[in-house]
């Protein structure tokens, strides 16, 4: 038998990956995927390669990425492989399933990061949207908070605590970058039916970078956040406890 013959009808092809048969087809028919030859009786039979990269997409399909973004992410492994293609059986690792990152694709990521920054620093905006736009192809919101935005704030940071980077552009890239983070806090999957999770930066505290984070990733996962902003006097946030009786509360004092 040849290794990577098409032998595998659809109903096995659905029990394999956990996908519906239907789901196969749609898929097909809307993006050419996945691949499959045919029989002579017109019956689709599949590699186990292919079985393999369904596998891939689904687990970026269950990390929340939609399922024309996750198929540009194949495309994008395949691209960036020395030979065309990625042996996708070896790519199903825990970390990857947690993570929802690849080696290659995390490289990527990285290198996007930098040219992100890099961007951010020349006060780009129009160029950093263009890297926003492939990242959110490519990539869940978690890995682009988690592995994109996360880093570029620390190096901006970093550079104006050194005096590299002059205040108003590290204001600039800040706002720019946080705007994206309270857009996650309020759009997402439907949320638990739970008090909030109530997040606030202490009295004279600014640095909300790390909390917006944590607020994006919450709501992620479906906990209802109420943000509420910077250098907030503790009596205030008593007072909005009292009233919303929260799930959690969340304080940021750094300085």
């Amino acid at each position: 038998m040849v290794q990577d013959e098409a032998i595998y009808n659809i109903g096995v092809v659905a029990r394999m990956t956990g996908i519906p048969a239907a789901t196969l087809r749609i898929w097909e028919r809307r993006y050419a995927f996945p691949v499959c030859a045919r029989t002579e009786g017109g019956h689709r039979i599949y590699t186990r390669t292919e079985i393999d990269r369904l596998r891939w997409v689904k687990v970026k399909t269950d990390s929340g990425m939609q399922i024309r973004q996750a198929i540009r992410a194949l495309e994008t492994l395949d691209m960036q492989s020395e030979l065309g293609a990625t042996d996708f059986s070896t790519l199903n690792t825990l970390q990857e399933l947690d993570m929802g990152l690849t080696p290659a694709s995390e490289s990527y990521l990285q290198i996007l990061q930098k040219r992100l920054q890099a961007n951010l620093l020349r006060h780009k905006l129009d160029v950093a949207d263009t890297i926003f736009d492939e990242v959110m192809a490519l990539y869940t919101p978690d890995d682009i908070i988690v592995h994109l935005i996360g880093p570029t704030l620390s190096g901006i940071g970093m550079g104006w605590e050194k005096g590299e980077v002059k205040i108003a552009t590290e204001h600039l890239a800040s706002h720019y970058l946080r705007q994206r983070l309270i857009v996650w806090m309020h759009v997402g999957p439907p949320t638990f039916d739970v008090p909030p999770v109530v997040l606030a930066c202490a009295p004279g505290e600014y640095h909300e970078g790390g909390l917006l984070m944590f607020g994006a990733l919450l709501r992620r996962r479906r906990w209802p956040v109420a943000y509420l902003g910077q250098s907030i006097p503790l009596v205030e946030v008593a007072a909005f406890v009292r009233q919303t009786a929260p799930s959690a509360i969340v304080m940021v004092a750094m300085t």
